[in-house]
C-alpha cells in the first residue's frame, strides 16, 4: 500500500478515485474536507482513530497489540503486519521500555521532602543521590 504526501486537493482527489488503497498524507484543511468521505485517521485524536482503524478496517481484536500500538505508535505498521502474519503466535516486543529520567525523580523526590516531609536524614540521601547522577552526567552527554 504506498504511502503519499500531498496538500493538493486536486493530487488527493485523483487518488480517491483510483480503486488503489493508498494512505495519504496531508494538512489539517484537507483532512477536514475529506474525512468524511474517507477512512481517516486524525493525528490530534489518534487513539479512538487508532482503535477504529484497528478493529474495523483491520479486524484485529488483540488487546494486546492494540495497547502496544497506542504506547508506541510508531510501530503500527511492523505490529499490525506481525500479527496479520502470525495470528496464534503473535507477541508484543517486550524490549522496548520506556526510560526512567533519574535526575528527575530523584529532584521531584527532593521537592515533596523539602515542601512536605521536612525529614533532613531523608533529604540529605536524596541530594547525595542526584549528586552521583550529576557526577558522571557529562559521560552521557
Amino acid at each position: 500500500m504506498p504511502i503519499i504526501t500531498t496538500s493538493s486537493v486536486n493530487k488527493i482527489n485523483d487518488i480517491l478515485t483510483s480503486t488503489q488503497k493508498t494512505i495519504i498524507n496531508t494538512d489539517y484543511k484537507n483532512y477536514k474536507k475529506f474525512s468524511k468521505h474517507v477512512t481517516s485517521i486524525n493525528g490530534y485524536d489518534y487513539v479512538k482513530d487508532l482503535k477504529i482503524f484497528l478493529k474495523e478496517s483491520l479486524k484485529i481484536e488483540n488487546d494486546s497489540l492494540l495497547n502496544y500500538c497506542i504506547e508506541t505508535p510508531m510501530f503500527i505498521y511492523s505490529e499490525t503486519s506481525k500479527f496479520l502474519i502470525n495470528k496464534k503466535g503473535y507477541y508484543s516486543d517486550q524490549l522496548i521500555q520506556k526510560e526512567t529520567n533519574f535526575i528527575l525523580e530523584l529532584r521531584k523526590a527532593i521537592f515533596e521532602i523539602k515542601n512536605k516531609n521536612k525529614d533532613v536524614r531523608n533529604l540529605y540521601g536524596k541530594i547525595k543521590e542526584e549528586f552521583k547522577y550529576k557526577k558522571f552526567n557529562f559521560l552521557t552527554s
